[in-house]
């Protein structure tokens, strides 16, 4: 009787991981696909439209190339608009499923699992990137899926699974910047438990595998990730920059670990238990070098933001951010069951899950989960818009919606390099568009536009103040037809 109840107790906790899951990938999908691209997502999905590989490659900018071309796959079996979102939050259902393989792996117990999966569910910042169009969830799933191999490997210690530990780190970093760091680590965690085994034949496999990936990601990493990093890009970070001698910026970096990476729970005691529970739980539980993935990826992330090597922004460490947040659900699972097992830990354990439910979910409740964190509608103007402009109109474009107006167009748009620019490129646009900022829209439309009866103007993010002073500006040019969206305008000018 004991192999069908065990098989029962399993379906029980993965149905609950499940109906868990369920609920967090609601409030991903929430508003996912109401409202249009806004001016960051619009300038990564660019390269779905663009012609030709060299526009492929330079529209790409700062993007990993791998998502940059999954996009572009995306695309061409026919998503586009906000549709496009589909593809980060399919990654952030995949993080889901490996929080719960990660997660009862670490506790040796479904319960690991299950809390993991909970954790991760509502994480504000997971469910936030799981609906923009940026690769930062599809990092924290790669990183994720390359702890789980090379906990999967260390298990098995068979040529398949080294393998796959690999190809998870290999592939991972065309798909992500993060995986640089993630990626070596988990390798060298994978040598360090097998050189504690004194397992010979393992050690050398597992000393081939990693200086064979580390020479592979280093050629990437020299060749494609380092030339889209311009001198721009480096400045537009530098404010996210610790700084101070190494001790203040070490404390800075903590602090910033404790406050922007950890679930959002009680003060600064109990973050500090929850990175100790990530961190060296899982060492506690299993004692094998190979679950220190948690400790040595913080500690090479803290040692890379102190180095200025990375800045310290939530988005950027998201990756990292998962991993510490898995790993301190799947140590306090651990715990638990192993406290269940005590003479009064049938009502000990329950008793302490409620206790931590009660401090981790009041903030959860507060935080708007759910909610699209940036909201732009220009591009849904933008295509009424198109559909309505015909050929002897002409467009007067404001610098603030170039992106959004260059991707949501009628035609193929095209880009140009252009170093100054934190994406190293930006569109480029052909009569009858014309370019013009604030204080020069009338004396552009006189100039490039004469001519031509109805002119459209075009812009986004303004604030209320620069809103009608663009507006006061479009009154001595002829007669507006106003069109406002949220944080998007598109005025038409009869003159």
């Amino acid at each position: 009787m004991s192999a069908p109840r065990s098989r029962t107790g399993s379906l029980v906790w993965a149905s609950a991981a499940a109906a868990v899951a369920a609920a967090g990938l609601v409030l991903r999908a929430r508003e996912l696909t109401a409202h249009e691209l806004w001016n960051d997502e619009a300038w990564v999905a660019i390269g779905t439209r663009v012609q030709g590989w060299e526009q492929f490659w330079l529209s790409a900018g700062p993007t990993p190339l791998g998502f940059h071309a999954l996009l572009r796959g995306a695309a061409a079996l026919g998503l586009a608009g906000a549709a496009l979102r589909l593809v980060p939050f399919a990654f952030g259902a995949v993080t889901l499923v490996l929080a719960w393989l990660v997660g009862r792996r670490v506790a040796g117990h479904p319960l690991g699992g299950l809390l993991a999966v909970a954790a991760l569910a509502f994480d504000p910042d997971a469910i936030a990137w799981t609906k923009q169009l940026k690769q930062y969830v599809a990092e924290a799933c790669v990183a994720l899926l390359a702890v789980h191999a090379a906990y999967r490997a260390a298990d098995r210690r068979t040529p398949g699974a080294l393998a796959w530990c690999v190809a998870t780190v290999v592939v991972g970093v065309t798909l992500s910047n993060a995986q640089l760091v993630v990626g070596p680590v988990v390798l060298a965690l994978l040598c360090a438990d097998a050189l504690v085994a004194r397992d010979r034949r393992w050690i050398a496999a597992t000393l081939a595998a990693t200086a064979g990936t580390v020479v592979v990601v280093a050629v990437w990493a020299g060749l494609v990730i380092r030339p889209r990093r311009g001198a721009a890009l480096e400045e537009y970070w530098r404010y996210a920059m610790v700084e101070g001698d190494v001790a203040t910026a070490t404390r800075a970096t903590l602090s910033w670990v404790l406050e922007d990476l950890l679930p959002p729970v009680g003060g600064r005691g109990v973050r500090w238990a929850v990175l100790a529970m990530a961190t060296l739980g899982p060492l506690a539980l299993r004692r094998r070098a190979v679950h220190a993935a948690a400790l040595a990826v913080t500690a090479v992330l803290v040692a890379a933001v102190v180095g200025h090597v990375l800045p310290a922004e939530a988005r950027i460490a998201l990756a990292f951010e998962v991993v510490l947040v898995v790993h301190a659900a799947a140590a306090l699972g651990g715990a638990l069951a192993r406290i269940a097992t005590w003479p009064a830990g049938r009502w000990l354990a329950p008793a302490l899950a409620v206790g931590v439910l009660a401090v981790v979910v009041p903030p959860w409740r507060a935080t708007p989960l759910g909610e699209i964190p940036f909201v732009e509608d220009t591009g849904r103007l933008v295509r009424e818009m198109e559909a309505q402009r015909t050929d002897a109109d002409g467009v007067l474009l404001h610098s603030g919606a170039a992106y959004v107006f260059a991707y949501y167009q009628r035609v193929t748009p095209a880009v140009i390099p252009v170093p100054g620019a934190t994406t190293g490129f930006a569109p480029l646009f052909f009569p009858p568009v014309v370019v013009a900022d604030t204080g020069g829209l009338a004396t552009a439309v006189d100039g490039k536009l004469a001519g031509r009866r109805t002119v459209w103007f075009v812009g986004a993010r303004h604030d209320e103040d620069n809103k009608r002073e663009i507006l006061d500006e479009l009154r001595a040019i002829g007669r507006l037809d106003v069109r406002e969206g949220t944080n998007g305008l598109v005025v038409r000018i009869e003159r």
